[in-house]
């Protein structure tokens, strides 16, 4: 469990109880839990949920409720914890595609070097990216997000 050793009052198997914990939620439901702080009596911590196969998700109440489970009887008596919960939210992204890229260049009326330029990527590197090594998650962003914004500077002009 990341953050562990800000816990100084931890036995040996406290800490082994919280990694298998920890393990386990990672392994099966792509949970994340890190020890991001302690002082004044309280531990903090973030809970935080990825994609996953099963695309089983739990709500930020659930993801608290899940990691007080894990603390329960393992923090002494008195100390407080407090958890931040950040629950996956799936992308609403459209499935940007090279011919969702064309599609828009053609709506907007830009050539390749127009995007090219507008985008800060080379001539060459673009072609690469439509023509051979294909759209990663960074490029989907970058092209969704510019021609979002793109669309909307036209519609405030």
């Amino acid at each position: 469990m990341k953050g562990i050793e800000l816990l100084p009052f931890l036995t040996e198997k406290q800490k082994e109880l919280l990694k298998t914990s920890d393990m386990q939620y990672k392994r099966y439901a792509r949970i994340f839990i890190s020890i991001v702080g302690f002082d004044n009596n309280t531990v903090t911590v973030k809970v935080a949920q990825k994609e996953n196969d099963v695309q089983k998700y739990l709500s930020a109440k659930e993801l608290r409720d899940r990691v007080k489970g894990v603390f329960d009887g393992i923090l002494p008596e008195g100390m407080k914890l407090h958890v931040g919960a950040v629950p996956y939210t799936q992308d609403n992204m459209p499935d940007v595609t090279v011919e969702w890229v064309k599609e828009q260049q053609a709506k907007f009326g830009l050539t390749d070097s127009d995007l090219a330029k507008s985008v800060n990527i080379d001539n060459a590197n673009l072609a690469r990216i439509f023509n051979q090594r294909g759209l990663t998650k960074i490029h989907k962003a970058l092209f969704y997000y510019f021609f979002r914004a793109y669309g909307l500077q036209g519609a405030m002009s």
